[in-house]
């Protein structure tokens, strides 16, 4: 019977390599190779017409992120710029932007959503709209909005998204 508990013994031995050995593959594939220790971020840009006041359009800037994977996600940096093209205005294909049409005219340079925070931090599955709100000029007929951030681990890595829109000739009716 010696060499029934041997051969158990040898069984077992082997068993816990193999599961050892299959387990180590599955967290390099699913935490390596598929990277989910890492956030999946889609993003989006809006540009919602209030209404207007006086000279002015009043507009809410949207930024939509989305984390879809499961890891955390830390945004340090979290920038927007909104330009313009007025009615006035030649179109010029600017070179600096591959050729795209130039938008001359600043309204917001380097404005931030982070305000006094250091950073936001988005949970895997969830999606949040982060929004500002100004004034445009109602002579301004078209409007880029853009922001970018940076991921805030060690990967440097960073995002963007822009929305361009048209300003609208009047009203908007509800």
């Amino acid at each position: 019977m010696a060499w029934w508990k041997d051969f158990a013994a040898t069984l077992q031995s082997f068993g816990t390599i193999l599961f050892a050995v299959l387990g180590g593959a599955w967290a390099y594939w699913k935490f390596g190779l598929g990277q989910e220790r890492y956030p999946h971020i889609e993003t989006s840009a809006d540009v919602v017409f209030i209404g207007q006041h006086g000279a002015y359009w009043i507009v809410e800037l949207v930024a939509y992120v989305e984390n879809k994977g499961k890891a955390q996600h830390r945004m340090a940096k979290f920038d927007f710029d909104l330009s313009a093209i007025e009615k006035q205005d030649d179109l010029i294909d600017a070179e600096e932007f591959g050729g795209q049409v130039l938008f001359p005219h600043p309204i917001i340079k380097a404005g931030s959503f982070l305000a006094d925070f250091d950073y936001f931090v988005i949970d895997g599955g969830v999606k949040s709209k982060y929004s500002y709100v100004t004034k445009v000029s109602k002579s301004s007929e078209f409007l880029i909005f853009h922001y970018w951030f940076e991921y805030g681990d060690k990967r440097k890595f960073s995002h963007a998204a822009e929305r361009t829109v048209a300003v609208p000739s009047s009203t908007i009716q509800a």
